[in-house]
């Protein structure tokens, strides 16, 4: 879904321009996606090598917000630690033999991008839109500018977190198998 798209349904009442009421969509997004972690990827599965631990990982769809586990071929968990930037993992028992690992991540959208995923529109359309117009209602000294529309909106987004919340955390499965891997 392209922001852009979306700019009819923010801005009926709000005399802002276009390219003003866009960046505030893109800005309830990428926090809608920061709270409620509902982006969820699995990375493209990564070969070890034997005897190194750290593996960079990227993505292409969007910012890596967290990583959420990662596993082995066998689907087993493995012990992780993350750097700060998510930019790599740092698995706790280096690997004595080559096998694949598959990371799963929480993305948020890109910064300089023009979209997000449908499927966050196609269930949290009213969220977004109201965490928008609480964005473009909460700006000082403009001819919009409204604190008890901005106070409405901002109650509509923060129930839409929660209820977001809600069912990521039960749709989630607690993986119950972890494989410790003995350090070599």
């Amino acid at each position: 879904m392209y922001y852009s798209e979306m700019v009819d349904y923010v801005q009926p009442g709000i005399s802002a321009p276009a390219f003003v009421v866009e960046a505030k969509i893109q800005d309830a997004v990428i926090q809608f996606c920061e709270e409620t972690g509902l982006w969820v990827v699995d990375l493209p599965a990564i070969d070890t090598v034997i005897d190194e631990g750290t593996y960079d990982i990227s993505s292409t769809d969007g910012i890596i917000n967290s990583v959420l586990s990662v596993k082995d071929e066998n689907e087993y968990e493995l012990a992780f630690i993350v750097a700060e930037d998510f930019s790599s993992i740092t698995l706790n028992s280096i690997p004595s033999s080559v096998f694949e690992i598959t990371p799963k991540v929480v993305l948020i959208p890109e910064i300089d991008g023009g979209e997000f995923p449908d499927f966050i529109y196609l269930r949290h359309r009213e969220a977004i839109i109201a965490g928008a117009r609480y964005k473009l209602f909460e700006m000082p000294n403009r001819s919009w500018s409204n604190d008890n529309e901005a106070a409405k909106a901002l109650i509509k987004f923060r129930n839409g977190i929660a209820r977001a919340n809600q069912s990521t955390l039960l749709g989630r499965k607690k993986e119950s198998f972890v494989r410790i891997v003995p350090f070599v």
